[in-house]
């Protein structure tokens, strides 16, 4: 009976210590890091900075994209007229042909329009 209170007492004592030398939720060692930087670099996750990225979704701005969509109206008439979208907004273009999207700045390649498809006005 004796040796189950000094054991319990013991044990009492561990756990106590234990928590509180213990790390917060979430905090690694710097070897523990390191492992973990050494994982992801064998299993292919991506080591880009974030500023690089960034750099990266600016320029995708200056690569033009082709207009590849229009839609098509008629006035009371009977006169057609084209309303072309942008391939990344996904908004109507102001005019024909002009080499970048006022809303967002997206550069437009006009050189395939011939093979646009028409959209459907329900859209």
């Amino acid at each position: 009976m004796a040796g189950s209170k000094g054991r319990a007492a013991l044990s009492e004592s561990v756990r106590t210590e234990a928590q509180i030398t213990r790390k917060p939720a979430g905090a690694k060692s710097r070897r523990a890091q390191r492992e973990a930087e050494k994982s992801r670099l064998i299993t292919g996750e991506p080591q880009i900075p974030q500023w690089v990225l960034s750099l990266f979704r600016f320029a995708a701005y200056r690569l033009s994209l082709p207009v590849s969509e229009f839609l098509l109206y008629r006035d009371a008439f009977g006169r057609e007229s084209a309303y072309y979208y942008c391939p990344r907004c996904n908004v109507t273009l102001e005019r024909d042909y002009q080499a970048y999207c006022d809303r967002c700045g997206q550069r437009l390649d006009w050189r395939r329009i011939e093979s646009a498809k028409r959209r459907n006005p329900d859209t």
